[in-house]
């Protein structure tokens, strides 16, 4: 993150004049905030279905609460990746007010907005190959011995 930290203060033509630990501070609150919402992001695109299933048969809603944790599961990841993304490009670069102008805050949207349909993808093929893996382990015992 501190690599992160340099280099948007040279996008942005600022130098780093944050005392030492304010900018270790925001390096480590900015790691503890992205992994958390990366791995938000990761549990609801591998685990969303499971976890829905787990909360409608604990709750006991309808079928209106699992078509609604369907539709949300992944907007919710994706909005998630975006927060994560734009957090980064809010408190890392060393600015004295914190407020963009409308290149960079444009341009940063978007690098936010590609960041994180590349990390859904991602964790979309992710999810597709372990639940191939899943459904093989079900069907055989042993590599190439059908299950009786």
């Amino acid at each position: 993150m501190g690599a992160v930290v340099v280099s948007l203060n040279k996008i942005y033509q600022t130098d780093e004049t944050r005392p030492w630990w304010k900018q270790k501070a925001t390096i480590v609150g900015l790691t503890l905030a992205l992994s958390a919402l990366i791995i938000l992001a990761i549990v609801l695109a591998l685990y969303g279905a499971n976890i829905g299933q787990a909360l409608f048969i604990h709750i006991g809603a309808g079928n209106v609460f699992l078509d609604l944790w369907e539709a949300l599961e992944w907007p919710v990841a994706f909005a998630a990746m975006f927060v994560a993304f734009s957090l980064v490009y809010y408190f890392a670069p060393d600015l004295e007010e914190r407020y963009f102008q409308e290149t960079k805050i444009i341009r940063g949207c978007c690098c936010c907005l590609v960041r994180s349909v590349r990390h859904l993808l991602r964790n979309l093929t992710f999810r597709m190959v372990f639940s191939a893996i899943t459904l093989k382990a079900v069907h055989f015992t042993r590599i190439g011995t059908p299950r009786t």
